[in-house]
């Protein structure tokens, strides 16, 4: 008996599953929409802009850290640290795992607008302790809560985007989000070659004040809404993102989206009652999800493109840029080659903004792993050669610096970006909070152990062969990533969800796709 009410409930289960990926494909935005085609971009721009805000001060407070470790090297610095606490300062990373997990649990609760204000004003904290530092103790707390404040915020800044944006919109508004985060970095590191290190930390401190006064003129995303059964506020918020316009004038978009929430519903309700009468079964009913290929698939593919690039090396280049210089002994001052690396970084970020609905997410990671990896091996190879004698190190000097700028910007312009991207958009709508909380988690772990770490294996391997073990480690994601990653630009979530649910590839183009979803 159990188990034909489990066929025929996993049964019903599909045929919803596939009634609400119909509903989603099927959706025309802006037949019954009014407004304007710039009233529609501005409204999804400023909530945009209100969440990059945060990403620009995140990035700020990577870029002070890059240029204040050059201070805490020095044999006067005004605040001493041991070697330990000086790659502990680097791995301000540690905190943002935390972060990540308290911020994918809190954003379902409160929403991520609440979460995002909460996160602007510890960040406005950390900025005044850093300015009234004394002692090694108070700079390492200051980049904790930084640390912790920025990893509660990546995931949910994103996501909320996401479910924002229309899918036309949506690939170049999440890629302002890392330009934003890349500005903050070059920007701090500019100020750093010019102003005294406290008061950049006050300079600072104005970007999340702003970013905090914007998300409060910014709804709720309706989809978090929706599932509070807040549903007045998710309708006044879909007109609002639509061009500040009418509830009339959303209406079917509207329905639409809560016909499919209902559904989902059903869905979760019908899942509930396959096997309830059993802990086993109930158990299982609380794992299964989980285990499911279209949550364990992209979180696998996500979790492997976050290892690729931070073992690819950019972010500790960047983090250790100044020491790097000094250390290869290039033509550049530490500071003025920190501030040209980051220009290429942000170049890099700018570009991809203006290339990725060309060219799609997909050729762009590979652009970026290719031109990175062969980068890493130009400076490895040449660095290792002048540290041995067998070239003219002042004839060759130039080399080494310029194929580390030029590996930044390659990585900037491609995965260093779009690895977010993707983190975002190809987990399932129903645990998109909770896969890209956990792919966030998984990345700042390797970064934070990366970072903690990258003095004592250089010490080891020297930087030849730490530049030598990025250029293999981009090289073979190069390689493999042909093989799990299909291009999801310009396609909807609930194609991309298709895919990795085994119902049709994203190759496989239905006539009469439009490029239109609910947002989620």
């Amino acid at each position: 008996m159990n188990n034909n009410i489990t066929v025929n409930g996993e049964h019903k289960s599909n045929e919803i599953d596939r009634e609400i990926k119909q509903n989603l494909s099927d959706i025309d935005y802006d037949k019954e929409n009014k407004a304007s085609a710039f009233r529609i971009l501005a409204s999804q721009s400023y909530a945009t802009l209100a969440t990059n805000m945060l990403k620009f001060s995140y990035g700020a407070c990577m870029g002070f850290t890059t240029i204040f470790l050059i201070e805490l090297a020095k044999k006067d610095a005004e605040i001493k640290v041991t070697f330990a606490e000086l790659t502990w300062y680097s791995t301000y990373f540690f905190m943002i795992p935390v972060g990540s997990i308290v911020g994918g649990v809190v954003a379902q609760w409160m929403g991520s607008r609440l979460l995002m204000m909460l996160a602007a004003a510890m960040v406005v904290f950390s900025w005044l302790l850093y300015h009234f530092a004394t002692n090694s103790s108070m700079v390492l707390f200051a980049q904790a809560i930084n640390g912790a404040a920025g990893g509660m915020t990546k995931g949910p800044g994103l996501t909320y985007i996401a479910e924002i944006s229309q899918p036309r919109l949506r690939g170049t508004l999440m890629s302002t989000a890392t330009l934003f985060y890349l500005a903050g970095q070059f920007f701090a590191v500019l100020l750093g070659g010019y102003l005294y290190w406290r008061t950049v930390a006050l300079v600072n401190l104005v970007v999340p004040v702003i970013g905090l006064i914007m998300c409060c003129f910014i709804p709720h995303s309706p989809h978090w809404l929706a599932s509070k059964n807040r549903i007045e506020d998710a309708q006044r918020s879909l007109a609002w993102l639509r061009g500040w316009t009418t509830k009339e004038c959303i209406k079917s978009e509207f329905d639409t989206f809560m016909n499919t929430l209902e559904m989902s519903r059903k869905k979760t309700m019908t899942d509930e009652s396959i096997g309830s009468s059993s802990f086993g079964h109930r158990l299982k009913r609380t794992v299964l999800p989980y285990l499911h290929r279209s949550f364990y698939i992209p979180l696998a593919v996500s979790c492997y493109i976050y290892f690729i690039n931070t073992f690819g090396g950019s972010h500790s280049t960047q983090s250790y840029a100044g020491l790097i210089f000094q250390q290869i002994k290039s033509p550049l001052e530490a500071h003025t080659g920190t501030i040209i690396l980051n220009a290429g970084r942000t170049l890099g970020a700018v570009s991809c903004l203006f290339t990725i609905r060309l060219v799609g997410k997909r050729k762009l990671i590979f652009f970026s792993l290719f031109g990175g990896g062969v980068s890493y091996a130009v400076a490895a190879i040449f660095n290792v050669l002048m540290e041995n004698n067998q070239i003219d190190s002042k004839k060759y000097a130039w080399v080494p610096t310029i194929s580390i700028i030029m590996a930044i910007f390659m990585i900037a312009a491609g995965i260093d970006k779009i690895m977010h991207l993707i983190n975002s958009e190809i987990i399932p709508l129903q645990y998109r909070l909770v896969g890209s909380g956990i792919g966030q988690t998984f990345y700042n772990l390797n970064l934070a152990t990366l970072n903690k770490v990258f003095l004592y294996v250089a010490g080891y391997v020297t930087l030849s062969g730490m530049f030598a073990g990025f250029a293999t480690i981009n090289l073979i994601g190069f390689l493999t990533i042909y093989f799990i990653l299909p291009e999801t630009e310009g396609r909807s979530l609930a194609e991309i969800e298709e895919h990795y649910s085994g119902v049709r590839k994203l190759t496989d183009k239905k006539k009469g796709d439009k490029d239109n979803d609910v947002p989620a």
